[in-house]
């Protein structure tokens, strides 16, 4: 393991303004960091793995979304296996999300690490981006705790001869993790205070955003409570309006928009030059329907593209009445607004199976890569666990019903009347998630949480799924580099 987490620190360029800088391929660790902009360098070098196949660019979209009882396809190659559990520890995608992430919390460590013994770079400058870098860290960490189950911690750069670090369990992951976004919360600006030129980099929202959803998904339903109404309470974010509004949201006209909390910055920088060029979104490519040119590396299961009312409320699929619909599947003749086409119209030989959620133009010019972002945390979710928070409290369940209510009534749904109980409240928020969040990367872990996986991948006819699979398995890779230290999760061989 050590020495895939111990990368040399490459920076190999990142996107939009504020991250087209000159890559850096050489230079000393030992007193690198004396200037701003070296730090800021250091920190382009953080977001930059936010991009590869092993974190959203395909990884990330086919271990959450594909594995889920939303999806049915995957991102080609080894990610193929993880929409239907055939994959095991030797499963190529799962080492390249394993080391992908790794080296996104190893940059984070040489860099703060850095800062943190700087004398020369301003106190102010310094306060921001290693806030920034922490919340970064701790975004590497939440995807790796949710896919793997418990990870190393390391918040420090290694020497060689102490590379090889056990697991650390859940608790103590998301401990760190919170620690992280505590930090950052304090030292990041207000969304209003980031420059034009600088939209994309972290908010306090942002880290605030991440945090609440910690807490929720340990189920400490008090904080995530308070930490989504930190959040609502800021006034920096507002549900983009009207249903044109959802659409927007996955548009590049509408990136870092009023909804926008946090999203992965691609650019059309690289588009177009092949596989192995990132700054572009590969990933929106496999997404795009074959009949605009793409890939149809992922659909939506039956599932959801089926009510289902015999089945548990969180379990449903998407009605046909509802306004997404048209607007998360590619559903034949109708309107799909895109950039440069707001009249855009499915033909009628679509296969309704297909996403049309992020990707961005009918035109396919981008070769491999498109410039769409992908968002990561948006305030509509935000909305949703501070109902859910409050409803698992049990506390204040008419406001709960007004949060999810904001939802629906943006894209003109009728209101869930008052007086709803916990139970009712819970069914329809659990629907709410699936169905406004759809392919947003957090479905197949709101099932763990909810312990529903198995009665899900049941009706989802992913007939592989073994209890086991609620984790990843361990890449094997790593388990040899680290000559066992580190432990397979159960039921793996």
């Amino acid at each position: 393991m050590g020495s895939k987490i111990l990368v040399v620190f490459l920076m190999l360029g990142c996107n939009k303004s504020y991250l087209e800088k000159a890559p850096i391929t050489d230079y000393n660790p030992d007193g690198y960091y004396s200037t701003t902009a070296a730090a800021k360098q250091g920190l382009y070098g953080v977001y930059d793995m936010l991009q590869k196949d092993g974190t959203y660019n395909r990884y990330m979209w086919s271990v959450v979304h594909g594995r889920s009882d939303d999806g049915s396809e995957a991102a080609g190659d080894s990610y193929d296996r993880l929409k239907d559990f055939t994959d095991d520890a030797s499963t190529p995608a799962h080492n390249e999300g394993w080391i992908m992430h790794f080296q996104g919390i190893t940059r984070a460590n040489s860099l703060i690490s850095g800062l943190e013994e700087s004398t020369t770079v301003p106190d102010a400058d310094k306060i921001r981006i290693i806030g920034e870098t922490k919340f970064l860290r701790a975004l590497y960490y939440f995807n790796l705790v949710n896919i793997f189950g418990g990870v190393p911690i390391i918040t420090k750069p290694l020497s060689p001869v102490e590379a090889n670090v056990p697991r650390n369990s859940i608790e103590e992951v998301y401990k760190q993790i919170e620690t992280d976004l505590v930090a950052a919360i304090d030292a990041l600006p207000l969304a209003k205070d980031i420059p034009a030129a600088e939209k994309g980099r972290a908010s306090k929202g942002a880290a605030q955003t991440l945090l609440a959803r910690a807490y929720l998904f340990q189920s400490n339903y008090t904080d995530a409570a308070r930490l989504s109404l930190d959040v609502i309470n800021s006034n920096q974010y507002i549900l983009t309006p009207g249903l044109i509004g959802f659409r927007t949201n996955f548009l590049i006209s509408g990136e870092n928009g009023p909804e926008s909390i946090f999203e992965v910055q691609y650019s059309e920088a690289n588009a177009s030059k092949g596989w192995a060029q990132e700054e572009g979104n590969e990933g929106a490519n496999w997404l795009r329907p074959g009949f605009l040119g793409g890939w149809s590396g992922e659909m939506f299961n039956k599932s959801f593209r089926e009510k289902g009312p015999a089945r548990p409320a969180a379990l449903q699929g998407i009605d046909s009445t509802d306004p997404r619909r048209n607007y998360t599947l590619t559903v034949p003749n109708t309107n799909l607004p895109v950039d440069g086409d707001p009249g855009y119209m499915i033909p009628s030989t679509a296969l309704p199976q297909t996403s049309a959620k992020h990707w961005s133009t009918a035109g396919y010019q981008n070769g491999y890569n498109d410039a769409i972002d992908w968002i990561v945390l948006r305030y509509a979710e935000v909305l949703l666990m501070r109902a859910e928070a409050l409803i698992e409290a049990n506390v204040s369940l008419d406001e709960a019903t007004s949060r999810i209510n904001e939802v629906r009534s943006r894209v003109g749904l009728s209101a869930i009347p008052a007086g709803k109980t916990q139970s009712e409240l819970r069914d329809i928020v659990r629907h709410e998630r699936r169905i406004e969040l759809a392919q947003e990367l957090t479905r197949f872990w709101d099932l763990r949480r909810w312990n529903l996986l198995t009665e899900a991948m049941k009706i989802a006819e992913k007939i592989n799924y073994q209890p086991k699979f609620q984790y990843a398995p361990i890449p094997q890779n790593q388990i040899d580099l680290s000559q066992g230290v580190l432990v397979q999760n159960d039921g793996y061989k």
